[in-house]
């Protein structure tokens, strides 16, 4: 997967049929050691990976049915198809069988690559761990003996926003560089460190570490396999153009733009277009901080049009916000308000507050001109025809210019109404789209949990003694209270509460079913009380530990349950009592507990509560909490 690009002809799968496993594992052994991963695999590779993969999930052995797995992933990986790297990817890494295989390494880090593209950047923090362990479990394959994880870590960090941690890892790596004696990555480390700095908003400190960089790369002129010498003259430029976008005020405006000029220069010959298309906005930025309409005219004309070719969004509401600046120079101010208009649909949160204000400000500007040239002309009226009017002229000119602010005004207020009217339907749909994706998650929750407990079901035959089975069945039972409450937060919408009447008594009907005690009498004193799944969860399972434990311990033939809920003040009040004789007294609860017990309290516990046991005869219990 990681090996050097080659350039023959990609092979084709074989024509024989798939039973034969060994010899599928020998085509993808060729393409794979050939170095075929940077090459875009044709179709006909997925209809026989898939068909190996099919095969074997009836036919093979445990190891060729991870392996077949394993293939059909790579072929994905390959594809770039990130969704189904993930999910075969992570499935492979649950297996403890397949950890034991050189094939997991290169899966750990196919599933590493795919989080990264899809954005999840948390689960490629998660794995990294993994990744590293099976690396150095496997000689490592991926990285050379001595290499460090600094630099990958710190690239999740930065993705993260997590610029202290990940300027920390940054400075481990340029250390352990310096020590290796590799002046130019040194010299990467410190272009990426003054990067946190200035997303951190610390300039001088960017402003320094840029420094750094160039001091190291103006030393060092050698060229390496890893990085050939126009790359290495690239990223001289690329710091040079960082550091200068910062220092602009303390430089020539010729010196700043023979800094860009040679950035865009060298990104074009190396093919770094996104590097292309920030120099043509940083060369903007320069003609507009010198005032100068026409370059800054023509190079936000280049930019734009790299933005059209190789599009980011980013960069495509920098350009809007510069081209509102330049009709703001020429004048424009409505084509100036039209273009931070649409800057604003593009930017981010943050970008969004700074553009807002841009945009009252402009509003404010040109409704205040609208104003103004109303004004100057109503004034140049009566001054030519002050010695001819009377009063009653002059009165009606200054009710004209009245009604006339009143019509603006009237008209921006409406114009806003509608803007605010567009904004809550817009708030309004997404919420919306919250709620369902909400619901379902927790339609998902109850499904997963609802396999479980189905897989644990299934397994219970093959469970030989009392006490196995008993613990099987238990466990389904705690499942079973947790998916009762996603599913019952999937028919509801909004609050993320549950009734807890309904709740409670459809987990006792099924305990009772579950476990052949129909004939047990229920007394519910349960008001419909909507409760907090972080409250409700517990009390479930509690309920579960109590209903469980009465059917075994209670030893009364004729067996009553009383539950009661209600609210008191501003907690709940919970109660329940059984009529068994298996206990004595709460001092007996204290001084010899079970598992039961501890299962209890822990429950308890968890709701920020204590429980109080009751001395009568029965077992009863019963404790206060809120939500």
């Amino acid at each position: 997967m990681f090996l050097s690009f080659q350039s023959q002809p990609l092979k084709s799968p074989p024509s024989t049929n798939v039973e034969d496993f060994q010899q599928a594992a020998f085509f993808f052994e060729e393409i794979f050691k050939e170095g075929r991963s940077r090459e875009l695999w044709p179709a006909s590779y997925h209809v026989y990976f898939e068909k190996v993969e099919k095969y074997c999930s009836e036919n093979c052995s445990r190891e060729q049915k991870l392996l077949s797995q394993f293939y059909l992933l790579s072929y994905y990986d390959n594809q770039l198809d990130s969704e189904k790297v993930v999910q075969i990817g992570e499935r492979l890494l649950r297996e403890i069988d397949f950890i034991e295989l050189e094939a997991s390494v290169y899966t750990s880090v196919a599933l590493s690559k795919a989080y990264e593209r899809l954005g999840m950047f948390r689960k490629q923090l998660e794995i990294m761990p993994l990744v590293i362990e099976l690396d150095q479990k496997f000689d490592n394959l991926i990285r050379p003996l001595g290499y460090t994880y600094y630099h990958d870590l710190a690239m999740i960090y930065y993705q993260l926003q997590d610029y202290e941690e990940a300027r920390r890892y940054f400075t481990l790596q340029s250390e352990e560089l310096l020590r290796k004696g590799n002046d130019f990555r040194v010299a990467s480390m410190f272009n990426n460190i003054a990067l946190t700095y200035e997303r951190q908003g610390d300039t001088l400190k960017a402003m320094e570490f840029y420094r750094k960089s160039i001091e190291i790369l103006e030393k060092d002129h050698r060229a390496s396999e890893s990085d050939p010498l126009p790359y290495r003259k690239h990223f001289y430029n690329v710091v040079q153009s960082n550091l200068a976008s910062l220092n602009m005020e303390n430089m020539s405006s010729p010196e700043v733009k023979e800094i860009f000029l040679a950035e865009i220069k060298s990104s074009k010959e190396i093919k770094e277009p996104r590097i292309t298309r920030q120099s043509y906005i940083n060369l903007s930025q320069l003609y507009l901080f010198d005032g100068n309409v026409d370059s800054l005219q023509k190079y936000l004309g280049l930019a734009k049009k790299w933005e059209e070719s190789y599009p980011d969004a980013k960069d495509r509401a920098d350009i809007s916000s510069l081209l509102g600046k330049m009709y703001y120079l020429k004048g424009d101010k409505e084509n100036g308000y039209l273009a931070f208009a649409k800057a604003e649909k593009l930017k981010d949160s943050l970008q969004q507050v700074i553009t807002s204000r841009l945009l009252v400000e402009a509003t404010a500007e040109f409704d205040y001109d609208q104003i103004s040239k109303t004004l100057s002309t109503k004034t140049k009226e009566l001054e030519e025809n002050r010695k001819a009017v009377t009063l009653q002229w002059i009165v009606m000119g200054v009710l004209a210019v009245l009604l006339t602010i009143i019509g603006i005004q009237f008209f921006k207020a409406n114009k806003d109404k509608k803007k605010i009217s567009k904004q809550r339907q817009m708030l309004k749909k997404n919420l919306k789209e919250k709620e369902l994706l909400l619901q379902e998650t927790h339609h998902r929750v109850k499904n997963n949990l609802q396999m479980i407990s189905g897989l644990l079901e299934m397994k219970q035959h093959k469970v030989m003694s009392a006490d196995g089975m008993e613990v099987l069945q238990e466990s389904q039972e705690y499942l079973t209270s947790m998916a009762l409450i996603h599913h019952m937060l999937y028919d509801v919408e909004g609050s993320g509460k549950v009734n807890a009447a309904p709740y409670l008594q459809k987990l006792i009907d099924h305990i009772a079913r579950s476990n052949g005690r129909e004939d047990v009498k229920f007394n519910f004193n349960i008001e419909p009380l909507e409760i907090s799944t972080e409250r409700l969860s517990p009390l479930g399972l509690l309920v579960n530990e109590l209903v469980v434990n009465s059917f075994k311990h209670a030893r009364d033939p004729d067996l009553n349950i009383m539950i009661s809920l209600e609210r008191k003040s501003n907690s709940y009040h919970f109660r329940y009592k059984d009529s068994g004789t298996a206990v004595a007294s709460r001092v007996a609860h204290e001084s010899h507990e079970g598992m039961g017990i501890t299962l209890i309290k822990l429950f308890v516990e968890e709701m920020e509560s204590v429980p109080q046991f009751e001395d009568t005869a029965g077992f009863g219990i019963e404790f206060t909490f809120k939500d």
